[in-house]
């Protein structure tokens, strides 16, 4: 049997019952229009339509209203959809903040500790712009961090509350799904090129550095891209097959993913010591 999300089955059933209806308005109208009848043939000929239209709303509503069993079924497999996309999604926020964080606390520190005015420009533009980098993640948490947790606060012991678990499943489920088609498409691509170009514009123009803006240009502009390209898409698979029915659980086919984060500072024989710059990198393909 081919199973839809609820409210696409509500949808459809509201479609055809609306349709059902103005078939039997029709109906009646030329019953009414003939001559031979006589009233109570007519009343009892309306009678008869009233009770065929009742009918099928409710043929209409029962084709809607998924089985317990099926909505047991559409539950569990939404909740462990969300649960095995929630590590992804941690690890991506907080790798990301983290980074946007270091390297504006980095370049603070560097820019207060040096005595050349155009590093410290560098600096202090790096810092604000790397500040920026970090607010979406503290301002607009990322919606699929947070599926899972929501979704399994909700009591499911009876079919009433299972029936309300899955109406906030499919909710949650769409939400993360919209947050990474957003995530991947036109906007945050102009966002992050535009705001590159801008402190290189700072830069070269306001500081008369054009070199360090240029730098600084096409390394936000590799960040924004690198950002975008590792932001996870699970919950776009998994909308796109729970809408076609596919409750089966996906093999798990690992996703592409980058990590990196700035490293200050070194450990050796006598404890930490600055590092000069550097980066470390980790990912799966």
């Amino acid at each position: 049997m081919t199973h839809f999300p609820t409210q696409a089955a509500s949808a459809v059933s509201a479609r055809r019952s609306g349709v059902d209806r103005r078939a039997l308005v029709l109906l009646l109208r030329e019953v009414m229009k003939w001559p031979s009848l006589n009233a109570a043939a007519v009343a009892s000929t309306a009678a008869l339509v009233a009770l065929a239209g009742a009918l099928v709303c409710w043929a209409s509503a029962a084709r809607a209203e998924p089985s317990d069993a099926e909505v047991r079924e559409r539950l569990t497999f939404i909740e462990r959809r969300l649960r095995a996309a929630t590590p992804a999604a941690n690890q991506w926020s907080y790798g990301w903040f983290a980074t946007f964080s270091v390297l504006a606390v980095g370049q603070v520190a560097v820019g207060l500790g040096t005595t050349d005015p155009g590093l410290r420009a560098d600096m202090a533009v790096g810092a604000v712009s790397s500040s920026v980098g970090a607010l979406p993640f503290a301002l607009f948490p990322f919606a699929p961090r947070f599926a899972a947790a929501k979704l399994a606060r909700l009591p499911e012991q009876t079919p009433e509350q299972r029936k309300e678990k899955l109406r906030v499943a499919e909710h949650l489920l769409r939400t993360a799904s919209d947050a990474e088609v957003l995530g991947h498409g036109w906007v945050p691509q102009i966002a992050g090129v535009g705001v590159a170009v801008a402190w290189g514009l700072v830069l070269g123009i306001g500081y008369k550095r054009v070199r360090s803006g240029i730098v600084n240009t096409v390394i936000g502009i590799g960040i924004a891209e690198t950002q975008i390209f590792t932001q996870p898409t699970a919950a776009i698979d998994d909308w796109s097959a729970y809408s076609k029915g596919d409750f089966r659980a996906p093999e798990q086919v690992p996703h592409e993913s980058l990590t990196f984060l700035p490293v200050p500072f070194v450990m050796g024989p006598a404890g930490a010591r600055p590092n000069g710059g550097g980066l470390t990198f980790s990912g799966s393909f």
